[in-house]
């Protein structure tokens, strides 16, 4: 799309990248008053990106608007000279962000620009927000964003955040930011069956409380019915449906050489799209672990070698490294997502270990790190010879400080985190639409010497193959004494 001012110079022109891109948009600041012509176009017939059929074109106008005040309104400073001032503003009455700046000198001269973001009101049930979805005019990955926060009050166990659209045709991708800014959940609209759904879901067993913050991406083509659609979405507190009755205290016994205990866990989908749901058993106390390399780039000697791993929940302390016969830097970084995006945060860069010249290590401490997919980038330290850098050998891992799994829990859904850590087979997820529900059968077989007290926690969580991670819904905790 091109558009001509009423004296027929082009303006504005625009070409979304990337096949099947439906959306375009273009800005003009200040534009002349009179008749402007918008030209839009296509592929020949036959082209891989032709087409032929309707166009929705839409067009505005606005003002830059005063949204605040700054005192004092006027200084004169000498060379050298500093001063304070304050702004104030009136908040947007939406939630969300609203692009504002601080501007000086009567023409804007230079400006600051601030993001104003009102929260999303939340009660003890939860709260609600609506927003629009537009379109990209960029390629994959590169398409709007939007933040909304929100505060978590103590006592929330469960959380949940559903977002809602009445046209499919939108890839969408949200991730839920901790007050930590860690990223614990990240999923698409591309649900576990691989259906564009009409939303959303995500979950957080446990969160933090303090401020959280919903992060929306949207890909670089619309549906092309609207140039712009409204969604809707619904933070919820404590609202998942999961029931079990395990044993939940050291006077419980359960025999060694007994037949297993069997217990059914109830699963509800509460959400707004369709989750495959497995049990997650740990125990309550954190071992040091070594994490398999999932695979490795096309390379196998320094430069262009990269290596992946894949992080489970409940890890509180990561170590990636990198070790080679030259000096090397190295950078990790959770690569959960898909064409919407990736997390690509937290990217953590690595130091050179004392005790060893060429061997590097990035890591990360926080109550949990971010899980799913990481990707691990060693490079060589320059500069190279007139003859350019050249191949050295390299060796890649990471050690995961975790809640380990527990060897005497076993499930009929499997666990998709014990198949990629300790390399069994047995993920089959119970798959439930919205509304349905369905049963988990979790035998336990104590493992343990006999009179030890065994605690732990069994995690009901969700797998999405589109994303390369998950969610924790609930956390059950469970103890008991080992009997003969």
């Amino acid at each position: 799309m091109a558009l001509l001012d009423p004296s027929g110079n082009n303006a504005g022109y625009t070409i979304p990248q990337g096949p099947s891109s439906g959306y375009g948009h273009v800005d003009v600041v200040s534009p002349a008053a009179g008749t402007w012509t918008a030209v839009i176009w296509t592929q020949p017939t036959g082209g891989l990106q032709s087409y032929s059929g309707t166009v929705q074109l839409t067009w505005s106008t606005e003002n830059f608007l005063s949204v605040g005040s700054v005192s004092p309104s006027l200084i004169s400073l000498a060379p050298g000279q500093t001063a304070s001032l304050t702004a104030r503003w009136a908040m947007p009455s939406q939630p969300g962000d609203q692009a504002a700046a601080i501007s000086f000198g009567n023409a804007g001269i230079a400006e600051i620009p601030v993001s104003l973001r009102t929260l999303v009101p939340t009660g003890p049930n939860g709260g609600s927000f609506t927003g629009s979805l537009t379109g990209g005019n960029g390629r994959a990955g590169a398409g709007p964003t939007q933040t909304y926060a929100f505060d978590v009050p103590q006592g929330v166990n469960k959380m949940s955040l559903a977002l809602e659209v009445a046209d499919n045709g939108y890839l969408l991708e949200g991730l839920l930011v901790n007050p930590n800014g860690m990223e614990l959940s990240l999923q698409g609209n591309l649900d576990a069956s691989s259906y564009v759904d009409y939303g959303l879901q995500l979950f957080r067993a446990n969160p933090q409380p303090g401020r959280w913050r919903f992060i929306l991406l949207e890909n670089f083509f619309s549906s092309g019915n609207q140039t712009s659609r409204p969604f809707t979405a619904q933070i919820g507190f404590n609202t998942a449906q999961v029931a079990a009755s395990l044993p939940d205290s050291a006077s419980t016994s359960l025999s060694a050489g007994g037949a297993p205990v069997a217990v059914a866990i109830n699963v509800v989908n509460t959400g707004a799209a369709t989750e495959a749901y497995f049990a997650d058993a740990r125990l309550s106390t954190p071992v040091t672990t070594p994490l398999p390399v999932m695979n490795a780039c096309s390379a196998t000697t320094l430069p262009g070698f990269c290596s992946t791993f894949f992080l489970p929940p409940e890890i509180n302390r990561i170590q990636f490294f990198a070790q080679s016969n030259v000096p090397i830097r190295m950078d990790a970084y959770d690569e959960a997502g898909y064409i919407v995006g990736g997390a690509g945060a937290l990217d953590i860069y690595a130091k050179r270990d004392p005790s060893s010249p060429y061997t590097v290590v990035a890591t990360l401490s926080k109550p949990e790190v971010p899980f799913g997919l990481w990707i691990e980038f060693p490079a060589l330290v320059g500069p190279s010879g007139a003859g350019g850098a050249q191949p050295a050998p390299i060796a890649t891992g990471a050690l995961a400080t975790m809640l380990p799994f527990d060897p005497a829990v076993t499930a009929d859904s499997g666990d998709i985190w014990a198949a990629v850590v300790l390399g069994t087979n047995t993920y089959n997820p119970l798959v439930l639409a919205p509304g349905q529900s369905g049963t988990i059968n979790v035998p336990i077989k104590p493992s343990a010497p006999v009179g030890s007290v065994v605690s732990g926690f069994l995690y009901i969580d969700t797998f999405n193959p589109n994303v390369q991670t998950g969610d924790e819904v609930v956390s059950i905790p469970y103890s008991y004494t080992v009997a003969p």
